[in-house]
């Protein structure tokens, strides 16, 4: 594997050419947004709708961005590419923080992959592995349909279906941006639901 420095700049431009953008300081990235919002197509309605669930996440803390908000950037590109870029630093940095756990020859799934921008990366990294990515969001991975050619990933697959859970059997489970974000009742009913999950393929040897 390549040393840790060209790993981070390799994310970087990854990520770069998916579409993030990175900044110094929030006001930079601020200012970028707003000019790019008035350069951008976003209708007004969208943009307010949009703007709604931030204000709201920023003066209520214990609100959490729920199905709502990500499934309305999740049909919306640009606005997908505004949130993450937001946080670019924080993913870059997550990401690389996974690559450092992970091995070749195993068979990983990366729950939360939303549109499957680290994922894809890890993909590339290590060819020898199998990667799964899954995110209950139907629109975050269709819009990686949209972005992906798959046909350079044969050891990549992003599903949206929990029943592709069943389907693999697993030696590394990943989670850098999920259950984090959730709030105690989307937490619990996704737990509850990874445990019948996992629950039935550990008592019959599925793993």
């Amino acid at each position: 594997m390549k040393s840790k420095n060209k790993i981070k700049n390799s994310l970087k431009k990854h990520l770069t050419n998916f579409g993030f953008k990175f900044f110094n300081n929030f006001d930079q990235y601020d200012l970028w947004k707003e000019n790019y919002f008035k350069k951008s197509n976003i209708s007004t309605d969208i943009k307010k709708k949009y703007l709604r669930f931030l204000e709201k996440n920023l003066r209520n803390k214990s609100y959490s961005l729920g199905d709502d908000f990500y499934d309305l950037i999740a049909k919306q590109k640009k606005l997908m590419l505004i949130t993450h870029s937001m946080k670019s630093n924080e993913i870059l940095n997550s990401g690389l923080s996974v690559i450092n756990e992970l091995k070749e020859n195993s068979n990983i799934l990366d729950i939360g992959c939303n549109s499957g921008y680290l994922t894809s990366f890890y993909a590339k990294i290590f060819p020898n592995s199998n990667f799964i990515g899954f995110d209950k969001s139907k629109n975050s991975i269709l819009q990686a349909f949209k972005i992906f050619n798959f046909e350079k990933y044969n050891n990549l697959v992003l599903s949206y279906d929990y029943n592709i859970l069943n389907k693999y059997r697993f030696n590394f489970i990943t989670d850098t941006q999920c259950f984090c974000t959730l709030n105690k009742k989307e937490l619990f009913a996704n737990i509850r639901a990874f445990k019948k999950i996992f629950a039935f393929k550990c008592k019959n040897n599925l793993y």
